[in-house]
């Protein structure tokens, strides 16, 4: 890789740690996601420092190019990413059920106690 690439993509990646770090702070972005994109970033930065082991890794898994290796890395990771998401949006949604469920059995029993409320302030009338 070119050293202008290898810079550039090392400041575009100091640049999104910067921004992911700015978002964790303002409560935007939880830290176990940011964890994630933080070693997104690092690896990054890490092969724009070291091209070398990518070529090397590409030689020993004996792929035809180099960018045919980065390709499949990046989609191990994003596919990592996306079932890590789709297993917390899961969760996400059997808490929603849940708590739908615990907020109607909490709104039917007042509803019932104000009814009896009511009930006994008219036997009270008579």
């Amino acid at each position: 890789m070119p050293t202008i690439q290898s810079v550039l993509v090392i400041l575009l990646s100091i640049a999104f740690t910067a921004y992911i770090l700015y978002a964790t702070r303002l409560t935007r972005l939880d830290m176990r996601y940011a964890i994630t994109w933080l070693i997104v970033a690092a690896g990054a930065i890490f092969i724009a420092i070291f091209p070398n082991a990518i070529i090397w890794i590409s030689y020993i898994f004996q792929f035809e190019a180099t960018t045919n290796l980065l390709f499949i890395i990046a989609i191990v990771v994003l596919a990592v990413i996306v079932f890590r998401l789709t297993v917390t949006l899961s969760k996400l949604e059997k808490r929603i059920v849940k708590l739908t469920q615990t907020l109607a059995l909490l709104s039917g029993a007042q509803s019932e106690a104000s009814a009896d409320e009511c009930h006994l302030d008219k036997d009270k009338e008579i």
